[in-house]
């Protein structure tokens, strides 16, 4: 099919009439969005709003798991002192209710001194006694009790 030149001309300055008017269309929308990148204030104020929210929630869960997790780290030290007097009484030859003292357990049957991790002090009590913690709740069961 044979167009002829002028129609052919006529036809391509319409498409580049259009392309240049589309793209000029653009270059505007582009300018008016160029100012409005960022968050608004209420966007940010609800962002931060939640976050309290989850942490206001989370906060009281992590303080329980981190108590739980000091008082099961006493309750293995008491047992570990406790066992620590066992071997000692046995090496010495001790009998119940003998008297000791951390420095005899230190660091023969137990490498370093151990402390509550909730700012607790030890009482490690005579042969025979069970080990005692000066913070309600980190108390060792003795086995005779069960």
């Amino acid at each position: 099919m044979y167009v002829p030149a002028d129609i052919q001309d006529i036809y391509y300055n319409q498409l580049l009439t259009a392309d240049r008017e589309r793209g000029e269309k653009i270059k505007k929308v582009k300018k008016n969005n160029k100012g409005n990148r960022g968050f608004t204030l209420v966007e940010i104020m609800v962002i931060v709003s939640i976050i309290g929210l989850v942490v206001f929630i989370a906060l009281p869960n992590v303080m329980r798991a981190r108590e739980a997790a000091q008082m099961k780290v006493c309750i293995a030290n008491l047992r570990h002192i406790d066992d620590a007097k066992a071997l000692w009484a046995i090496d010495i030859g001790a009998v119940e209710g003998d008297a000791v003292q951390m420095t005899d357990l230190v660091p023969v049957y137990i490498r370093k001194t151990p402390g509550c991790p909730a700012g607790g002090t030890y009482d490690i009590g005579a042969i025979g006694e069970v080990p005692l913690c000066s913070i309600s709740g980190h108390e060792l069961v003795s086995e005779s009790s069960e």
